[in-house]
C-alpha cells in the first residue's frame, strides 16, 4: 500500500470583491475609511475538466480534485472591528461572491474558508452541524474541504486560500489472480463510517459504521473516508459474478485526512466453504476440519467436499449422499474417519453417485466404519453404500487413495451388507448400482456375510427373493486387502469381490469384474465362497457374472476364482 498527497493542485484565480483602488489610509488610528480597504482573494484550484460536474470532482489520475461549476464557498473574517461573512459561488469556470468585503480598521484578522456544498446534507441541532453521508459514493466522492486558516491586515495584498481534503481517500485496484471470471462489473465496499458530522469544514466525529459503496474511476475503485483506522479484518466486500465475498487487509491502515491510501487485491478462486453438520442443498467447493459430531447430508450436484484430518462420529451415518446427488470427497491427508454408531459409514442414497479421490495412496487416507451394533433387529448397512430397502444408486468410484472400510454387522441375525456396494435386502427388497471402479488406490475392506467390494446378501429362509444389479466392478493399478468374514447368526460368507452371500430364492446379476495390474490378499470365512466371484449360496438362489472374471486379460469364468 502507499499513500500520497491529496492536494489540489495550485492554478491562482485572483477574486477581486471590490473595484476601488487601495491607498494608503489618512490618519484615523486604526479605522479605515469604508469601501476604501477590499479584500482580494486567490482561490486554489485545479485544471477543469472536460465535462465538468456540479460539485468538486477528481482528476483523471484520481490523485487530486478540482474546482467545477456550481462550487460554493463560505468565507469568514474574524477580528476585532473585522468580523464579516461571504459566500462564493462558481459560475462559468469563476467565482462570483454574493457581496464585498472591505477591511473596516488596521488590526489583523483570521480569515477561514470551506466548501460549503455540503449545507445541502441534512442538518443538526446546533444547525451549523451538517450530516454528510458517506455510504453510497458509487455515483461520485463525497467531499469535505478546508481552507487552512489565513492571518491577514489592510496591507495584505491578496489572500491566498488554499484547500485541502479533511477526508482519507482510499483507491482500490483490483487484480485477477486464480479467479476466472469477469471482474469488470464488480462491485467493491469498504469498511467505514457510513456519515460524518461537520461544522465550518472541519470534521467532528464519524457515524455508524458499514459498508460503504466505492466509485469505480478507471480501473480504480476509490472512497473518501472518515480519517481514522481501516481494520484489517473483512476491510472489503467484493461482489462479482452473482458472488460476494469479504477481503481482509494484512494490518491495519491508518487513513490520514488530504491523503491517498492506494490497495490492491489480488482477486482468486474461492476458497471451500467450512462446514461442520447439516444440510448442503447449493453445488460448490466445502471443507470439514477435526472433530465433527453432527451427520452432514450433501443434498445437491456439484458439491466438492474436501475431508481435511476429519474425524467424525455419529448414531447415524456421519455423511449421507442425497436423493440423485452428484458428490466428489477429496481425501487430504491421512488422519481421516468416518464412524457410526447405528447407519452407513458412508450412506448413498437412490440415483446418487458418489466420487473419492485424494493425493495418492500414501497421502490421503480415511477409514470409514459401518455400525457394529451387535443388536439382531438393528438393519445392516454398508460401510460405503446404501442402507438396506429398494434402492438403485449410480456409480462409486475410488482413485489415488487409501481406504480402510468396513462393512456392518448384527448379532445372530445374518444379514450382511457390503464394505464398499450394496446393502443387505430382506425379502423382496431390490438394489442396483450402475458400476465400482478402483484406480491407483490401496483398499483394506472387511465385510461380515456381504462381499468386501460388490453385493450385500440375504440371509436365511425367513426374507425368500430380492435382486441385486451390479454393473462393472473394475480394479485397476491398486493393492486389494479383502477380508470376507462369515456373518454372525448363520455362518455365510460372501466373496471377497463381486456377491455376498445369495439364499432363499434371490437372484443376482454382475456385469462383470475385471482387474488390471493390482496387487491382491484376500481371505474368506467359509470354504463355500470364491474369492472372486460369487459368495456362500443356498436354497434356490440363481446369480450370474454376464461377462466373467477378467484378471489381466484372461478370463477366469463366470463363477469364481480363488488367486
Amino acid at each position: 500500500m502507499r499513500t500520497k498527497l491529496f492536494s489540489i493542485y495550485a492554478l491562482a484565480v485572483v477574486l477581486s470583491l471590490a473595484s476601488c483602488s487601495q491607498n494608503e489610509p489618512a490618519e484615523q488610528g486604526t479605522t479605515l475609511p469604508d469601501g476604501m480597504y477590499p479584500m482580494t482573494f486567490t482561490v486554489v484550484q485545479a485544471a477543469p475538466e472536460s465535462t465538468p460536474q456540479t460539485r468538486v470532482t477528481e482528476s483523471g489520475d484520481g490523485m487530486s480534485s478540482q474546482w467545477t461549476n456550481d462550487d460554493r464557498i463560505k468565507i469568514t473574517v474574524s477580528g476585532p472591528g473585522n468580523n464579516m461573512e461571504a459566500e462564493m459561488l462558481r459560475i462559468n469556470d469563476v467565482f462570483i461572491s454574493d457581496r464585498n468585503l472591505y477591511w473596516q480598521n488596521t488590526n489583523d484578522a483570521t480569515v477561514n474558508a470551506w466548501y460549503s456544498n455540503i449545507e445541502g446534507q441534512s442538518t443538526m441541532p446546533p444547525y451549523d452541524y451538517y450530516t454528510v453521508s458517506l455510504a453510497d459514493q458509487s455515483g461520485g466522492l463525497a467531499y469535505v474541504l478546508k481552507a487552512e486558516p489565513v492571518k491577514a491586515n489592510y496591507q495584505t495584498k491578496n489572500i491566498t486560500l488554499t484547500f485541502s481534503h479533511q477526508l482519507a481517500k482510499v483507491r482500490v485496484k483490483l487484480v485477477k489472480g486464480s479467479y476466472g471470471g469477469d471482474l469488470s462489473d464488480a462491485t467493491v465496499k469498504i469498511k467505514g463510517h457510513t456519515s460524518c458530522t461537520v461544522k465550518n469544514g472541519e470534521v467532528s466525529e464519524g457515524g455508524g459504521e458499514g459498508y460503504i459503496t466505492m466509485h469505480k474511476n478507471g480501473e480504480y475503485y476509490e472512497a473518501n473516508l472518515v480519517p481514522g483506522t481501516l481494520q484489517a479484518s473483512e476491510a472489503f466486500e467484493i461482489s462479482t459474478d452473482s458472488k460476494t465475498t469479504k477481503a481482509s487487509l494484512k494490518g491495519d491502515v491508518s487513513l490520514e485526512k488530504g491523503k491517498v491510501h492506494t490497495i490492491t487485491i489480488t482477486v482468486n478462486a474461492a476458497g471451500p466453504e467450512e462446514i461442520i453438520g447439516g444440510e448442503i442443498t447449493e453445488p460448490g467447493d466445502y471443507i470439514m476440519k477435526g472433530n465433527i459430531t453432527e451427520s452432514i447430508t450433501l443434498n445437491a450436484s456439484g458439491i466438492n467436499l474436501t475431508l481435511d484430518n476429519v474425524q467424525s462420529k455419529t448414531d447415524g451415518a456421519p455423511l449421507i449422499i442425497g436423493n440423485n446427488a452428484q458428490v466428489t470427497l477429496n481425501i487430504s491427508g491421512t488422519a481421516n474417519s468416518l464412524t457410526s454408531t447405528n447407519g452407513n459409514g458412508i450412506e448413498i442414497r437412490n440415483g446418487a453417485s458418489l466420487t473419492i479421490t485424494g493425493n495418492g495412496m500414501n497421502s490421503s487416507k480415511l477409514v470409514v466404519n459401518a455400525s457394529d451394533n451387535t443388536n439382531p433387529e438393528t438393519e445392516l448397512k454398508a460401510g460405503i453404500g446404501p442402507s438396506t430397502g429398494n434402492v438403485s444408486i449410480k456409480t462409486i468410484n475410488i482413485s489415488n487413495v487409501h481406504l480402510v472400510v468396513s462393512g456392518g454387522r448384527t448379532g445372530n441375525n445374518g444379514n450382511g451388507p457390503a464394505a464398499i456396494g450394496l446393502c443387505s435386502v430382506n425379502g423382496t427388497f431390490n438394489q442396483s448400482c450402475e458400476g465400482i471402479s478402483i484406480t491407483d488406490s490401496k483398499i483394506e475392506a472387511t465385510s461380515y456375510g456381504g462381499a468386501c467390494i460388490g453385493t450385500g446378501s440375504v440371509s436365511n429362509d425367513m426374507y425368500t427373493g430380492g435382486t441385486y444389479n451390479l454393473g462393472p466392478i473394475t480394479i485397476t493399478s491398486s493393492q486389494i486387502i479383502a477380508t470376507a468374514n462369515r456373518d454372525s447368526g448363520w455362518g455365510h460368507s460372501g466373496a471377497c469381490i463381486g456377491f455376498g452371500y445369495i439364499g432363499s430364492d434371490a437372484n443376482g446379476v454382475i456385469e462383470n469384474i475385471t482387474i488390471t495390474k493390482s496387487t491382491l490378499d484376500l481371505t474368506v470365512g467359509n470354504s463355500n465362497a470364491y474369492k472372486i466371484g460369487r459368495g456362500d449360496i443356498e436354497n434356490n438362489a440363481t446369480y450370474s457374472i454376464t461377462n466373467g472374471i477378467i484378471v489381466d486379460g484372461q478370463n477366469k469364468g463366470n463363477e469364481g476364482w480363488n488367486p
